[in-house]
């Protein structure tokens, strides 16, 4: 009951307390089938595994040079 209360509606607090970020907010709303943080009104939520964050690292890393080749277009974008 005490964590109910403490991470009702509160998608971010429950991400920086499983993975030390708030990053996973957004996933974790979606794995549970939410699109507003006011439907964050669950008991047992489903969360990830401790190792979700050497996921998207390898995730990250695999696309790293894609990622560099977006940044620089977006930047000519922006100057043109």
């Amino acid at each position: 009951d005490k964590q109910y209360r403490k991470y009702k509606f509160r998608p971010k607090t429950l991400s920086y307390d499983l993975y030390g970020t708030i990053e996973f907010a957004p996933a974790l709303m979606q794995i549970n089938n939410i699109v507003s943080i006011s439907e964050f009104d669950l008991e047992s939520p489903k969360v990830f595994s401790a190792n979700i964050k050497d996921f998207f690292n390898e995730i990250l890393n695999k696309e790293k040079a894609t990622i560099q080749a977006n940044d620089a277009q977006i930047i000519r974008d922006l100057k043109a």
